[in-house]
């Protein structure tokens, strides 16, 4: 599961390696939206704030937007800890071919052109699911999914 780099909510750099020996939740969202993003996100801080080892990796679609300090705001507005969470903004190509050949989710040029899934990927970098984040139940089938990884 490899890409470049991308920038996250602290302006450091994190890398796909950043990635190896956690099992993580990946997601696309943009902070001004107004459909899916919010609820997928607060999914994402439950399922954290229950689940001590798991890690999150939240990427924004609209990076023109969602510059450093917006995506800080956003990072503090869901308490989101930086050494498990991390929000990130990257170059549109980067986006579109880690979201379409790695996660294989749809990810367009506009922003609100992307999945609103949620993907479970184990400590050795596998997709192990993919998550419809507007499944009322999403938290607990991702929490007994986390059940069965090591």
């Amino acid at each position: 599961m490899l890409f470049r780099s991308f920038t996250n909510q602290d302006g450091q750099v994190f890398q796909s390696n950043s990635m190896h020996g956690h099992v993580w939740l990946v997601n696309f969202f943009f902070t001004s939206c107004h459909g899916p993003c919010p609820l997928m996100t607060s999914q994402v801080a439950s399922l954290l704030t229950k689940h001590s080892k798991l890690h999150a990796l939240s990427l924004t679609t609209d990076p023109e937007t969602d510059t450093v300090p917006v995506l800080k705001a956003y990072a503090d507005k869901y308490k989101a800890d930086p050494t498990r969470w991390a929000i990130v903004r990257g170059d549109e190509k980067t986006l579109q071919h880690f979201g379409q050949d790695v996660l294989k989710l749809p990810v367009g040029e506009a922003p609100d052109a992307h999945s609103a899934r949620i993907v479970l990927i184990d400590s050795q970098g596998q997709i192990r699911g993919w998550y419809d984040s507007q499944d009322p139940k999403i938290v607990s089938r991702i929490s007994s999914d986390l059940g069965t990884l090591r």
